[in-house]
């Protein structure tokens, strides 16, 4: 735009000379006619003045003649006035003849009659001589007679000179007066054409330029104007130093850039060699003088350094401007910070290093084929999967072809052609023999590049040596056959159950025990064909495998036969996930123990009789009561376990006296709960024995001197032979050793499944945190594809740049997440709290603005917290990204971070504007797994759980707040 405004400036410019050139044209042109116009006036105006004079002058003489004849005829003297008169006469018409004749000499006007005027001038000699001689004579002559003849000389040629001079006058005005008014005439004519010619080029020449120069100066503002915002906006500084007074000048983003004030500059050069880094101050100076000699124009890289000691990268360029004798006098320039640059390029080195260690662990090679000369390029990784170091052989087709298996090379070729001929792509799995033979599985892809007639140039593609997999899959397919065998001829029943508890596929033995039909079983869930009385007990241990806190449950059940009877089974059940670690179906193995059962019974029978007769040692304790609770018997084994006397317990105590009372009133609350009436005392022992059942169940027994052991106490009534219960017997085994190996075997059982779930946890966190960046990433690419002017792209550039900074540091943490071990502790590190809640908006910018969202970080600057940085990354994200997502449709977004101190804790406040939970509905099952609460399509369900067990992993707490249509308050405890 300036260069155009130049160039305009310059046309006008050429174009007013031209305009000049064309007024002085005119001017010459007319010069002459302006000069004889001039002398037409000139001399009209002196003739008509003369010919007024010689009228005045000719009567004046006549007078005088007159006078003169009067006084000497009546005086008879010539007395003084008489030659004072004379003397006068002789002066005026002398001076009339010479200025009628010869014009004014003294004057410079020369006065040209014309013929018809001379003519008539040169007749009036006779006159004119007589009475010029006779005024001669009568100015010398005194006498009378001479006087008196003189006299009338003058007067016989007074009149008829008097009456030509009059003729003569006349008609010289009227020739100088006709000629005046010709001239005038064409002197108007010609003014006014010339003042037409002068606005004609000046409309034509000048005014279109200078309406041109309006608009390119308007432009050229309009476009300073930009270039200020664009420069301001691209973080450009621009700056100008005056070689002769030594004065360096710098606009606002200078100081920026440079992070100083203008005081600390005061427009010294020296002042800005301050702020250069030290290694990098004498290259500046060098091509700073090589510039001022003119030698070099300035473009380089160099460093600064802030004031706090911060090092930032400068790119900087700069252009001379030079007197007329080739002299430096000024220096024009611009600097951009590269830092973030830089960095850029740092982590693009880093994502290409990245993405062939990661081609290397994927074993996924990638090629380039040059199809009209047949050269190709390979990836290091395809090299390998080929059996060669990268770059031991030239890369050409033909190498690729003479590793193909030989029973796969007609297949392969012919989807090379396929594809080069466009019938279909190229993707095909294939084996290759490798450099020292093995054999590898390949699954392969490519595209064709064709020019512009359609004919294929180049073809690029990948492999994925898929060796493992394949023979995996091999082996799975022998291990799905081995396993269909299993199930379908198994000697128990099998099931696949679906998470509703339909039937998805049974086994005949299953039908067997159930008396089904395999059509009639699949139509049924399996809550049709159990008994009630277990229903509850089953649904609840399905739930807790469900939540993840099992892995399986086993558990004796009862069935509904087809026929109405009861089947008794052993019910194992586990749980299958999909490849996302989703729940997908159950497996059940059902073992039909109705024989069993009965046996049990009949056996429990016997030995009820045999246990009140035998003593069962020292590590087992047997004491029978009556209905009452009394002990009514109490063994050697109790005695010695418990440290009582057999008289002292016998008829006098209860067993309540050797449990816990805790314990007691604990299990009296469950069974209260279980049966709905109140069950305390001694009853919450024998409660299933009274109903006819057994019950064996962990206890804590009191020794007499206060010391406590866990026993397995089974409780069973005895009945006599009517089958009245008549007591209870409670037979107590002693498992202190056995609880020590049980919870050894739970803790080792606890770090792996700590492990277990962190795994888990990881997965998730790579999976939650990489889709918040990248949706945030597409976000801004389309924000990018909507920008329509250069500024706009840029501010999404520098968006894109900054939310790139963010994930690499993202993945960064998510790295050191890996090598995390069993220790919590190891993974907490100091963090500042804001620091983090700045970068998340930062990472969520463009959803903010999308959204018309606003996060309000009321966090101070100098909180810091002992937290996971990838599990805190992950929180802050999950947080602010349900608090824009989950806004009132009614009102813009806004999300609230606070920090207080509660009980010596802090506690991190999140609260937002938007659609809020109904805690009543949701408030127990709000961080479950896979539950959502508002019917967002985008909701899985699993960012409060994950949330919720960060935080809890981290030694913290989340406590929630809510109000429907008001908003959501989170609480998290931090250390």
């Amino acid at each position: 735009m300036t260069h155009e405004f130049v160039n305009t400036a310059r046309s006008l410019r050429n174009k007013y000379l031209v305009f000049l050139g064309i007024i002085i044209i005119i001017l010459i042109t007319n010069l002459p006619i302006i000069h004889y116009s001039y002398q037409v006036n000139n001399e009209s105006a002196t003739m008509i003045n003369i010919s007024g004079r010689q009228r005045m002058l000719s009567q004046r003489i006549s007078k005088l003649t007159y006078n003169i004849a009067t006084q000497i005829r009546e005086d008879g003297k010539a007395q003084e006035h008489f030659l004072d008169s004379t003397i006068k006469f002789c002066d005026q018409f002398v001076r009339a003849h010479d200025a009628l004749l010869l014009g004014n000499g003294d004057y410079g006007i020369t006065v040209k009659p014309s013929p018809a005027v001379k003519q008539k001038i040169e007749s009036t000699t006779t006159e004119l001589w007589g009475i010029v001689n006779a005024a001669k004579l009568l100015a010398v002559n005194q006498d009378t007679a001479t006087a008196n003849s003189s006299i009338d000389t003058m007067r016989k040629y007074d009149i008829p000179y008097l009456l030509k001079m009059e003729d003569v006058v006349a008609t010289q005005e009227s020739e100088y007066i006709t000629t005046r008014r010709t001239t005038r005439n064409l002197l108007i004519i010609l003014s006014t054409a010339s003042l037409i010619i002068i606005i004609l080029s000046f409309i034509v020449i000048v005014l279109p330029t200078i309406r041109k120069l309006n608009i390119a100066n308007d432009l050229l503002t309009q476009t300073t104007d930009r270039l200020f915002m664009a420069t301001g906006a691209a973080k450009i500084g621009v700056w100008e130093y005056d070689v002769k007074n030594d004065a360096l000048i710098w606009d606002d983003e200078m100081y920026k850039m440079y992070n100083i004030h203008t005081e600390d500059l005061k427009g010294l050069l020296k002042a800005w060699f301050r702020t250069i880094h030290p290694e990098d101050l004498s290259m500046v100076v060098r091509e700073l003088r090589q510039t001022l000699h003119g030698k070099s124009e300035i473009n380089n890289e160099f460093r600064i350094l802030w004031p706090d000691g911060t090092v930032r990268f400068i790119r900087a360029r700069a252009v001379s401007q030079r007197n007329k004798n080739g002299k430096v006098v000024k220096l024009t320039g611009i600097n951009f910070d590269v830092t973030d640059q830089r960095v850029s390029d740092k982590i693009i080195q880093e994502g290409k290093q990245s993405l062939l260690k990661a081609q290397e662990i994927a074993k996924l090679g990638s090629w380039d084929w040059d199809i009209i000369t047949g050269k190709e390029f390979w990836s290091d990784e395809q090299y390998r999967i080929f059996g060669y170091e990268p770059g031991e052989v030239v890369a050409n087709y033909s190498l690729f072809l003479s590793a193909l298996h030989p029973d796969d090379e007609e297949r392969v070729l012919k989807a090379v052609a396929d594809a080069l001929d466009g019938t279909k792509p190229y993707n095909i799995n294939f084996r290759i023999i490798k450099k020292n033979g093995d054999i590898v599985y390949i699954d392969a892809l490519g595209e064709v590049y064709r020019d512009a007639n359609g004919a294929p140039q180049r073809m690029i593609g990948t492999i994925h040596d898929v060796t493992e997999k394949t023979l995996a899959q091999k082996e799975l397919r022998l291990s799905d056959e081995q396993f269909k065998g299993a199930f379908e001829y198994s000697a128990i029943g099998m099931a696949l159950v679906s998470l509703e508890g339909k039937w998805l596929r049974i086994n005949r033995q299953l039908c067997t025990i159930l008396g089904y039909t395999e059509d009639e079983l699949l139509k049924l869930t399996f809550q049709d064909i159990t008994h009630p009385d277990d229903l509850d007990s089953d649904l609840e241990k399905l739930n807790r495998l469900l939540k993840g806190e099992i892995d399986h449950y086993n558990m004796e059940k009862r069935y509904l036969h087809k026929n109405g009877g009861i089947v008794w089974v052993m019910l194992i059940v586990s749980l299958v996930k999909d490849i996302e670690g989703n729940p997908a179906h159950f497996v059940s193995q059902i073992d039909d123990i109705t024989q069993r059962k009965k046996d049990e019974e009949e056996l429990l029978r016997v030995n009820q009789q045999l246990t009140a007769l035998f003593d069962s040692g020292s590590q087992v304790s047997t004491i029978s009561t009556d209905l009452k609770g009394t002990i009514t018997y109490f063994s050697k084994g109790a005695e010695t376990l418990l440290g009582y006397k057999a008289e002292e317990m016998v008829n006098v105590n209860s067993p309540a006296i050797i449990h816990v009372r805790e314990e007691v009133e604990k299990r009296g609350d469950e069974l209260t709960e279980l049966f709905g009436r109140e069950i305390r005392g001694f009853d919450v022992f024998v409660e299933y024995a009274k109903q006819g059942k057994h019950e064996s169940r962990e206890w804590t027994y009191v020794r007499k001197d206060g010391g406590t052991f866990p026993v397995q106490l089974v409780v069973t009534g005895l009945r006599n032979r009517q089958g009245q219960l008549v007591g209870f017997l409670g037979i107590a085994t002693d498992i202190t050793k056995q609880k020590e190996k049980e919870e050894a075997l739970n803790s080792s059982l606890d770090i792996i499944g700590e492990q277990n779930k962190r795994l888990l946890n990881f997965a998730h966190i790579v999976s939650h945190n990489l889709r918040s960046h990248t949706g945030n990433m597409q976000m801004v690419l389309g924000l990018y594809d909507d920008s329509e002017t250069p500024e706009e792209k840029e501010e999404m550039v520098d968006h894109l740049k900054s939310i790139t900074l963010t994930l690499a540091e993202a993945i960064k943490n998510l790295n050191e997440v890996v090598s995390i071990q069993t220790n919590i502790n190891k993974q907490r590190e100091k963090l500042n709290l804001k620091h983090y809640i700045d970068k998340t908006i930062e990472v969520l910018s463009g959803e903010i603005e999308l959204k018309g969202a606003k996060i309000v970080n009321n966090v101070p600057a100098d909180v810091e917290v002992d937290f996971n940085a990838a599990y805190m990354e992950s929180v802050l994200l999950n947080f602010l990204t349900n608090g824009i997502k989950y806004r009132h449709p009614d009102r813009p977004a806004i999300v609230t971070l606070d920090i207080i101190v509660a009980d010596g804790k802090k506690v991190l406040q999140i609260a937002d504007n938007g659609l809020g939970i109904d805690m009543k509905k949701h408030g127990e099952k709000l961080f479950g797994m896979y539950k959502t609460f508002h019917g967002n399509s985008d909701a899985k369900g699993i960012g409060l759980f994950i949330t919720k067990n960060q935080v809890e992993a981290m030694g913290g707490k989340i406590e929630v707040e809510s109000e429907v249509n008001i908003g959501t308050t989170f609480k998290i405890s931090l250390q």
